[in-house]
């Protein structure tokens, strides 16, 4: 009798194993702003069950979507081989957001991740004034059209200005100067036509938010000058400058500045960049920037309407 029960336990025990252990955790949506619950959201997540082994279609998974209470909360229960889970969050009027955290331990008697039905909270931001937009995707047949001379792009056309292109505002003056020897590679220094216009470099408050920039561009703290330098890795040059191009960095700018006679700013126009303005030596450039010529206008929450003119 002893050896049939051992046996049978380490069949049961077997199988248990070999299944995804379960979790259950509470998901609380509340107003970023203001700490109260969102009612009217729903929160999706997925369980993994088994990996998808070199794209072969093997894999499986469970999505789970569910409306909160009262309370803004939503119970999600699965079983998931991941060592941490999460859920997305959507609701009408509010920019989605994400929120996980990761398991401590798996208890290994009830195959289950511990904590068990922890709550986590995604704190949702309310949209406020979403407006109309220039986006553009600049990509690496955009190059220069003149070395060590600052050419103007105008950001509005999304293009170079005359006589170089269709660009009638210069937005923003841009010089690739070739190293001495060439081939050390390159800088790119940017200017602005106005004293007041600038450019500054921004940290993202809200990474997981769908909107991670903040509502209405800063009043102040702009560069009016930006400069990076692209060395080359081959062929080796003693003293070549050191590389200074950025792989997380975001921009916003101000630009098309006027002020009165007492100094003070009464007109400007503003944009962002949402990751570096990436060039090589030879002067061709890959970016994205969203531009609104309104006036005046500091709103940085996009709509999704592009006004990019083509003429």
């Amino acid at each position: 009798m002893k050896a049939v029960f051992a046996s049978l336990v380490f069949t049961v025990s077997g199988c248990t194993l070999a299944n995804p252990a379960q979790t259950q955790y509470t998901v609380r949506v509340i107003d970023a702003e203001t700490g109260i619950p969102i009612t009217n959201a729903t929160v999706q997540t997925t369980f993994l069950q088994k990996r998808d082994p070199w794209g072969t279609g093997k894999g499986k998974e469970n999505r789970v979507e569910k409306s909160v209470d009262e309370n803004g909360e939503a119970v999600l229960t699965g079983r998931t081989i991941q060592k941490g889970e999460g859920a997305t969050a959507f609701a009408e009027d509010y920019y989605s957001d994400i929120e996980s955290f990761r398991f401590t331990g798996k208890n290994l008697a009830l195959n289950r991740w511990e904590p068990w039905n922890p709550t986590i909270e995604v704190k949702m931001r309310p949209k406020k004034n979403p407006v109309p937009m220039v986006c553009k995707s600049v990509e690496w047949e955009f190059k220069i059209p003149k070395y060590n001379t600052p050419v103007g792009i105008d950001l509005e056309r999304g293009d170079w200005v005359q006589p170089y292109g269709k660009g009638l505002v210069s937005d923003m003056m841009i010089e690739i100067i070739p190293f001495d020897p060439p081939e050390k590679g390159s800088q790119c220094r940017i200017t602005f036509p106005n004293p007041q216009d600038g450019i500054q470099e921004h940290e993202f408050e809200w990474p997981s938010s769908e909107f991670k920039w903040p509502y209405l561009a800063p009043t102040n703290g702009y560069m009016n000058m930006l400069e990076r330098n692209y060395v080359l890795n081959f062929p080796k040059v003693a003293n070549a400058p050191k590389h200074t191009m950025k792989k997380d960095v975001k921009y916003i700018i101000r630009t098309r500045t006027q002020i009165d006679d007492d100094g003070k700013i009464i007109s400007a126009c503003y944009g962002f960049f949402p990751r570096e303005i990436r060039f090589i030596p030879k002067g061709e450039f890959n970016f994205t920037y969203y531009f609104n010529p309104v006036p005046n206008e500091r709103s940085m929450e996009w709509n999704g309407v592009n006004l990019l003119k083509k003429k």
